[in-house]
This record gives structure tokens, C-alpha cells and sequence, in this order.
């Protein structure tokens, strides 16, 4: 995804750095971070996404979505704009539309913070006094969920997400799974909710608006960190053949959204469809595996082919915590599935030795 962000800055910065004590990145004046001093109230541009359409729709989902983060207080509102379809900055009003694609030199997004003033050597904070979010509504953004969970797409709610993340004073950091990527986050995970923050990105809101309640979400994703700036699927899309027995070596990823370091237990299925249940064959399980709060983990392991089974093809998935000893806030994004599903043959089928 290729997004850009430039602070709308009254002046020359001084004493001003990006913040290093975590994977997150924000601005800080003297340690202290630039942050908003009371809720973020939007105006959505009308023009650009009339009420009840998708646009409009996705806008709000991603503002739900910042809001909804455990142990972050809300931050963000949100009203219907005036006739003017042009984001307008230097007015102290907080604007969100969609914008011709030269109009932001072809980014997905881009957003304008405007600060209070001047970072001196006596200055003790700095606040975020106006943001604008500018979203390329001729790039062809994929609007609201993704059609399944480990397909990359160029997503509506996913640039909104990160756009959003820039307006309530995050900066760009590519080491960590984040939405905060310079250019290829993805932030899908399964379930209702389907598109949302990654655990670095709740910790840095947390950090800067937190409102000290505890909370509670483990997320399993089909997604890894490859390297800086670089999301890959765990799988790539396709079919491996394999015999009844036969191991199969598998990535997976698992994040913790909550506040609290969690114990879970993760078990692994075949399906003949996407939807993973418990319902349908069970084929290995790690048992008292450790996610510490606000952080993104990938592993790998070897399932194991039954024995006996019917020939066909199946989708591998896992469900993270599936014996449920973890009151969440949220529960449906606790599967998924792999990209790449297995075809296992016969037993007698020659490959097979038999």
C-alpha cells in the first residue's frame, strides 16, 4: 500500500524527535508526545462520500475501529461536512474526504497535522490542533472487508485505519506488524470486524490516550513481517499434494490486542470450507502457548496428516484459544486459514506407497 503523511508543522520544529522506547513511532517536544488535548471531532465531506455509501460507510467503520481499542479512550467523532468538496486546511476544522489522485501525487492517503506551535528548550508539550485526511478516490480502494482473509488488496478501511492512526499523532514505523508501514500494511484478520488495528498500533494509541481499562483479545492472522516494511502471506495461494501421514510444515501468526499477557491454546483443523470451527477435524494442538500484550508473534510447526481420512481437498486453519478460556472483548477474529490448501490422495495411490 503506498500512503504518505506530512506533518502540517507552524514553524521550524526544535529539540523535537521521534519517540524510540517502543516499536511505535510518534513526535515529541522535550518527551513530551504531541498529542490531541480532547476528542478529534471529523467532518466527513459529503460531496465526496455521500451518506450511505460505501465510502461513507468505511469512514466509519475505521473511526469505530480506533475507538474500540481496549484501554484507549475514544478519541474520534464524526458529522457530516458542509457542501464544499475540497479538504480545506488551516481552519481548524478536522476534514476527511476522497480526493482526485494528483491531488495527493497519486498516494492512497495522506494527512496534515497542524500543532500548537513552537517545540523550545522551556516548551512542556505541544498539542495537535487541527488534522486532515485526504483518501485517493480514484485508486481503485477496495471497499469494506476483504473478500476472504489472506488475499493482499489495496483496502479502503485499511488506508482509512492508517491515515486515521497519522490524525491522532502516530508516525510511520516499519519493523513491527503495524498499520503503520510506510507502505505495506495489511491489516486483515478474520471475523465480523475483519479489518483492524494491529497490536503495535493499539499499544501506541493506548500510550498516548489511555484511559487505563483492561482488556482482553487474542487475533489469529494469515499475515507476517518478512522484513522492513514487507507483509507476506504465511502461505502463498495454492495446493499441496500430500499423503495420509505425511507432515506438513506451517506459519502461523497470532496477535494480542488486549492488555494482558496471555496463556492460550491454539489447535489446528482440516475444513472443506474457510469457515474454521470445532466442528471439523482436529489434527494438532499447542497447548499453553505465551503472547505477551500488544505485540504480533509468528511461528511455524509441522502438522500431521490423519492416517485416516477421505481423499479430497481441505483448507488448513487454527483457532487461536478454542477452548476458551479467555473472556475477550472480541471472539470472531480468533480463526483463520492458510492461503495454500492440501489435496491428500489415497492411501493407496502409488505416490502413497502402497
Amino acid at each position: 500500500m503506498r500512503v504518505a503523511s506530512a506533518p502540517l508543522v507552524i514553524g521550524l520544529l526544535i529539540l523535537g524527535w521521534g519517540s524510540v522506547s517502543h516499536a511505535y513511532r510518534h513526535s515529541s517536544c522535550n518527551g513530551a508526545p504531541y498529542r490531541w488535548n480532547n476528542d478529534v471531532d471529523f467532518q466527513l465531506k459529503a460531496c465526496s462520500a455521500p451518506p450511505g455509501t460505501q465510502k461513507a460507510k468505511d469512514v466509519v467503520y475505521a473511526l469505530d475501529e480506533w475507538n474500540a481499542v481496549g484501554g484507549m479512550s475514544e478519541i474520534a467523532s464524526w458529522e457530516t461536512g458542509d457542501d464544499v468538496c475540497a479538504v480545506r486546511t488551516g481552519n481548524r476544522i478536522n476534514e476527511i474526504g476522497f480526493v482526485p489522485d494528483d491531488a495527493i501525487d497519486g498516494a492512497l492517503g495522506l494527512t496534515l497535522r497542524r500543532y500548537s506551535g513552537l517545540c523550545w528548550a522551556w516548551t512542556d508539550h505541544v498539542d495537535i490542533v487541527e488534522t486532515d485526511v485526504f483518501i485517493n478516490g480514484q485508486a481503485g480502494l477496495h471497499p469494506g472487508n476483504p473478500r476472504d482473509c489472506n488475499r493482499k488488496q489495496l483496502g479502503q478501511r485499511t488506508t482509512l485505519l492508517h491515515e486515521l492512526g497519522h490524525a491522532i499523532g502516530l508516525n510511520h514505523y516499519d519493523d513491527a506488524m503495524s498499520m503503520m508501514l510506510s507502505s505495506d500494511g495489511d491489516a486483515t484478520y478474520c471475523g465480523s470486524r475483519m479489518v483492524s488495528p494491529h497490536p503495535d498500533d493499539t499499544e501506541g494509541g493506548r500510550f498516548l490516550y489511555s484511559d487505563g481499562a483492561r482488556s482482553r483479545d487474542l487475533a489469529a492472522s494469515t499475515y507476517y513481517l518478512a522484513g522492513a516494511d514487507r507483509v507476506e502471506l504465511n502461505s502463498q495461494a495454492g495446493i499441496e499434494t500430500l499423503c495420509p501421514g505425511e507432515a506438513y510444515q506451517v506459519r502461523w501468526s497470532v496477535a494480542n490486542l488486549g492488555t494482558v499477557d496471555e496463556t492460550y491454546s491454539v489447535r489446528w483443523y482440516l475444513s472443506v470450507n474457510k469457515t474454521i470451527t470445532m466442528h471439523d477435524l482436529p489434527i494438532a494442538t499447542n497447548v499453553n502457548a505465551r503472547q505477551t500484550h500488544g505485540r504480533f508473534s509468528t511461528w511455524s510447526r509441522r502438522l500431521r496428516m490423519p492416517l485416516k481420512i477421505t481423499p479430497g481437498i481441505y483448507f488448513v486453519g487454527h483457532i487461536v484459544d478454542y477452548d476458551n478460556r479467555i473472556w475477550e472483548q472480541r471472539g470472531g477474529n480468533n480463526f483463520t486459514y492458510m492461503a495454500r490448501k492440501v489435496r491428500i490422495l489415497s492411501s493407496s495411490d502409488v505416490r502413497c506407497g502402497q
